[in-house]
């Protein structure tokens, strides 16, 4: 231990007070400033008693000295009984503690000696921690500057391991913002920042801990990436089907208008193969224009903003059944319609989706009379379940995904019309609203498709 005080009976009495405390301690002494900043540094004491009026030095410039030379120094101010604010400034310059010259005793110096060595391993304990942690940390003063950095933070900085670090002021975010920084060899990185104000080696500071999130900020970059290219394809893919709509619609619809005149004029009632082969033509013109209205909704299926509001279910199956009242009028079909839940959807979507299930439960109803039902309900967590039952033909269970292909019939078009592609414009919706679409169904037995809706948004 080093005593440092310009007074030769205080240095005596604390001499023997130490004694007394801690027989095995080896003292020395210095009688001012200059000799006990000489004696400390060629010394390497555990313990500084520092004396805080001094005749050539001030003491607190005396601790900053040790502070800045060694930050683990342990300096303990002692102090005359009128100069306690000089105390609490040197306690907050990096002394451990003061004590009074007319108050020491054994017992005080014990506790303050163990007091000493208890926070001197602490700082120790806290510091190779810091040192070692994977984050990032860095402990900044007041102005910005950087006082410590472990090497973690010298990884995500570009900073040379093992070398002094470099003048750099660190200029926060703004609070939920990333901390953007660009090192002078390599990419630029970002960290979310978490600030807290700590003790470092005697001295108020800033400790921040970073967490890199460079990787998220560029997979989120290739995210929005994707979404602008995904926007402009869908937006391509629509222009290309109105496009294609209109060019194909004008040639199929004079083919149609022709061919009806042709018949009209040079077909005989006798001339039935020729009636037939007319009656192909127009089919075909028919399923023709069937199919290019319905890839021109199937490109807009997936490329319109859908308005999410809440729309009574029950209301929306009615206004469908009204449209559909010829087939169901054709087919002599009985369609029953349970208790519907309001939702969060898209009104025009969920129509439509409706409208094809509906439709598809009529067109491949089985012999006798077509019985389609209609279900809804809620789940514990909110989710909104519509149903669509039939005892139509079925379905074989190897072709319950593939029929939300685009496309994709089972059936010949001769046999059941259809463009194949209903199913994929319902679960493109679905999807959109946040939901899932599926199907149960055996062969004979008829099938159920239901499909789900999220959670109405709580309202105020």
């Amino acid at each position: 231990m080093l005593i440092v005080e310009d007074d030769a009976f205080d240095r005596r009495a604390l001499r023997r007070t130490l004694a007394r405390a801690e027989p095995s301690a080896e003292l020395d002494e210095a009688c001012d400033g200059h000799s006990g900043l000489q004696a400390w540094r060629g010394g390497g004491y555990d313990v500084v008693f520092l004396d805080v009026n001094l005749p050539d030095l001030d003491g607190s410039a005396v601790l900053r000295t040790m502070i800045a030379e060694d930050p683990q120094a342990t300096v303990v101010a002692i102090t005359g009984q009128d100069d306690r604010d000089l105390a609490v400034r040197m306690i907050e310059a990096g002394a451990v503690d003061f004590l009074e010259k007319g108050n020491l005793d054994e017992t005080l110096l014990a506790r303050t000696l163990d007091f000493a060595e208890v926070r001197r391993r602490a700082e120790a304990k806290f510091r190779l921690l810091v040192i070692r942690h994977h984050t990032p940390i860095v402990v900044l003063r007041d102005d910005g500057g950087v006082r410590f950095a472990n090497p973690a933070a010298h990884v995500f900085f570009g900073w040379p391991q093992g070398q002094p670090l470099p003048p750099t002021r660190l200029e926060l975010p703004p609070p939920g913002e990333l901390l953007v920084w660009s090192p002078a060899n390599g990419p630029t990185r970002r960290a979310e920042v978490h600030e807290q104000s700590v003790e470092w080696e005697g001295e108020t500071c800033r400790l921040l801990s970073l967490r890199d999130r460079t990787a998220l900020h560029q997979a989120n970059e290739k995210l929005r990436d994707a979404v602008r290219r995904l926007e402009r394809s869908n937006s391509r893919l629509e222009q290309f089907a109105s496009t294609l709509s209109h060019d194909l619609r004008e040639p199929l619809r004079a083919i149609n208008s022709f061919s009806r005149i042709l018949a009209q004029r040079y077909l005989t009632e006798e001339d039935h193969e020729g009636r037939e082969m007319f009656g192909f033509v127009l089919d075909g013109g028919e399923r023709m224009a069937s199919l290019i209205a319905a890839v021109l909704e199937f490109a807009r299926s997936g490329a319109e903003q859908l308005q999410l509001t809440e729309v009574d279910a029950g209301a929306v199956v009615e206004d469908v059944l009204l449209e559909l009242d010829a087939l169901i009028e054709d087919r002599g079909a009985v369609v029953e319609v349970g208790e519907l839940p309001t939702v969060v959807a898209d009104r025009s979507a969920l129509a439509r989706i409706f409208q094809n299930l509906i439709g598809n439960a009529l067109k491949y109803a089985d012999a006798g009379t077509p019985r389609v039902r209609i279900d809804g309900g809620r789940g514990g967590d909110g989710t909104a379940t519509f149903t669509v039952a039939d005892r139509g033909i079925g379905i074989a269970s190897e072709q319950h995904e593939r029929i939300f292909d685009p496309f994709v019939r089972l059936h010949r078009g001769d046999e059941i019309a259809g463009t194949g592609l209903g199913l994929e414009i319902c679960r493109s919706l679905v999807e959109q609203m946040g939901g899932t679409i599926g199907v149960e169904s055996r062969p004979g037995e008829g099938s159920t498709f239901s499909f789900t809706l999220p959670p109405n948004e709580p309202t105020d």
